[in-house]
């Protein structure tokens, strides 16, 4: 099928107008196309000259960052000089784009007046965050305090005059105050220090708290007390053979009637009677009687008696052994109380030492904990300046907000439990509550050797429970005598004498036999004395026994002890040096965040505080270790006089 000539040639010109048209449309989007980006181009070049024109103006007058600058770290380390604070500003400066590096942000001031202030920088117009008009932030970094302890003057005293005496060197003149730097590698390097206590606070030193505790505590006081009477019952026994002396006198008046007369005969007696016991066991009698009567009738008489007693148990009762045993029984009791009065002492003298310990844990954790308030607080003023100077989003502050509320409620449990210490010193001196006191000795850690050999036989001979256990054993073998002898026959040998003034002398000897039947108690009295002579062996060899694992267990402990101070002092320093680690790392803007370095700082304060912890469970350790072996009064030069 074909199609007409004229028909064709109206297509093709159909054809040929569609093309053009759509060239058309072509060439007026490219040449739209490429206005627009003209447009858009012409601005944002004209905005990168800008920014790169303002960066090398702002690179040129700032001020460089020094390289001792440090963040105020928590805790420094020996506390030797006393450096000036300085200051330092920060300038707010946009939040850009790009990068700035952090040693560009900060500059220390080194002149006269500690303060230079960084040239304002010019915002960009490209900042995201807008400026705002804020005085510039004033940082003090941490000084270090000069400190210096005031050492008081040891005090002699005699506590109790009858029976104690402490015996302690005077080191100093009165009243003369000794100044000294703490510099040592030890707890007193490592734990803060604040400024001097307030001086209306009593500086107690250990061997003040032992002589406080000595003459004050009730306790001892009671014991004291107590030891009056256990020595009146002493004196009681060991007098039982001195001559016991009874004389009498007496004044009579006979009355008689006979028929209405009265008369009256008086009459004077003098009697006189003197017992004496001897160690064998017999008794010694002597009897003297004067009797005078007087009447009207010139009819006086005097009358005259004597009498001599002598009587000897050859059975039940005979011996010195037996009848010494009461004697020897009352001064093991003796040896016994003066025991348990060494106890109460060096119980209440380890328990005031303790005590004393406690609050100046109490104090130094107070020191440390707010010390970590203020190094919060640091952080939160530098995390503020950051955020004003665009180098920060404002949320980061939440974290120093948080850190530093947490610090807080850190202080105040702090506070609250050193006023807690305090009162329990205080309670243990037995000194008015009011009192204000401060645990001025810092304690040193020294490495001990023990040696449980030599320190078992120091304590065989002076640990008291033990040698209570010795006494026990001893008087129930003095009880099994007894029994034993309760069990014999009476049998006596009697010689008496009596002579008159009016009569002749009588002289009389004889043997006396008696035995009684029928009471179960003499034979019950033997058979428990042997059973309590068996439970004092048994008690004696446990607590002998108990005395050697005590003894090897506290020596352990000791040993681990000092290696947990060792470890800890270890651990404060790593803190110490990570908590610097990521300081510098936040001056150059590499660090991790705000973040990381509250948790270092947390990390170091727990770190300080086992090092602390350490430290006193140590020093109790030995002190418990000398509890232990019953050297108290030894190490403290208590003696007790009986």
């Amino acid at each position: 099928m074909h199609r007409h000539p004229q028909e064709n040639s109206k297509s093709s010109n159909r054809w040929s107008f569609i093309s053009i048209l759509f060239c058309s449309l072509n060439c007026v989007g490219v040449i739209a196309t490429t206005l627009g980006v003209a447009v858009v181009f012409i601005p944002a070049v004209r905005t990168q000259l800008i920014v790169k024109s303002h960066q090398i103006e702002t690179k040129n007058n700032q001020v460089q960052l020094q390289q001792q600058l440090t963040v105020p770290p928590l805790i420094e380390k020996n506390n030797i000089s006393h450096q000036q604070p300085k200051t330092f500003e920060i300038k707010a400066i946009p939040f850009a784009e790009e990068v700035i590096p952090f040693n560009q942000i900060f500059a220390l001031a080194d002149s006269s007046n500690n303060q230079k202030e960084l040239s304002k920088i010019p915002p960009p117009k490209t900042s995201l965050l807008p400026l705002t008009n804020s005085q510039p932030l004033i940082l003090n970094p941490h000084s270090q305090p000069q400190v210096t302890l005031a050492f008081s003057d040891p005090v002699s005293l005699l506590a109790h005059k009858s029976s104690l005496k402490l015996a302690q060197e005077r080191s100093a003149p009165q009243n003369q105050i000794e100044s000294q730097i703490i510099n040592e590698t030890n707890l007193q390097s490592n734990l803060p220090i604040n400024q001097p206590p307030n001086p209306q606070e009593i500086k107690l030193k250990l061997a003040d708290v032992v002589v406080l505790v000595l003459a004050n505590n009730r306790t001892i006081k009671n014991a004291y007390l107590d030891r009056i009477i256990q020595r009146k019952d002493l004196e009681v026994a060991e007098n039982k053979f001195a001559p016991n002396f009874t004389p009498s006198l007496s004044f009579t008046v006979d009355q008689l009637g006979n028929n209405g007369i009265t008369s009256g005969n008086p009459g004077v007696d003098l009697d006189t009677q003197i017992f004496v016991k001897i160690p064998t066991g017999g008794e010694v009698s002597f009897g003297w009687t004067n009797n005078n009567q007087f009447s009207n009738l010139n009819d006086n008489s005097f009358l005259q008696s004597l009498n001599l007693g002598f009587s000897q148990p050859l059975l039940r009762g005979a011996g010195t052994q037996i009848n010494k045993a009461d004697i020897k029984a009352a001064r093991l009791n003796e040896q016994n109380n003066i025991l348990a009065l060494k106890s109460i002492l060096s119980e209440t003298i380890t328990n005031a030492i303790l005590a004393y310990r406690e609050l100046l844990q109490a104090q130094e954790r107070l020191k440390i904990q707010q010390l970590a308030l203020k190094n919060a607080e640091d952080s939160l003023q530098i995390t503020q300046a950051l955020i004003n100077a665009g180098r920060e989003a404002p949320i980061a502050i939440i974290q120093n907000q948080a850190s530093v509320a947490n610090q807080e409620v850190s202080v105040l449990a702090a506070q609250n439990q050193l006023e807690g210490r305090k009162l329990a010193l205080l309670q243990i001196l037995d000194i008015d509550q009011n009192t204000k006191i401060f645990a001025a000795e810092l304690p040193t850690i020294k490495p001990t050797i023990l040696e449980f050999n030599n320190l078992k036989e120091i304590a065989l001979k002076n640990q008291p429970i033990y040698l209570q256990s010795q006494l026990n054993l001893e008087r129930s073998k003095i009880e099994v005598l007894l029994a034993d002898n309760d069990k014999r026959w009476d049998l006596n040998f009697n010689v008496s004498l009596n002579n008159t003034t009016n009569t002749s002398t009588d002289v009389r000897t004889g043997i006396s036999l008696s035995r009684s039947f029928g009471d179960l108690s003499r034979e019950q009295r033997p058979e428990r004395s042997r059973i309590e002579l068996r439970k004092a062996q048994i008690s004696l060899e446990d607590s002998r026994s108990t005395l050697e694992i005590q003894l090897a267990d506290i020596i352990r402990d000791v040993n681990l002890s000092f290696s947990q101070v060792k470890i800890a002092q270890q651990a404060t320093e790593l803190s110490e040096k990570q908590l610097d680690v990521e300081q510098q790392k936040q001056k150059l803007g590499r660090g991790s965040g705000i973040f990381q370095i509250i948790q270092q700082q947390t990390a170091l304060v727990e770190a300080r505080n086992a090092e602390l912890d350490a430290t006193i469970n140590y020093l109790n350790t030995l002190t418990n270790l000398d509890l232990l072996l019953g050297t108290t009064l030894n190490t403290w030069q208590v003696t007790i006089e009986n």
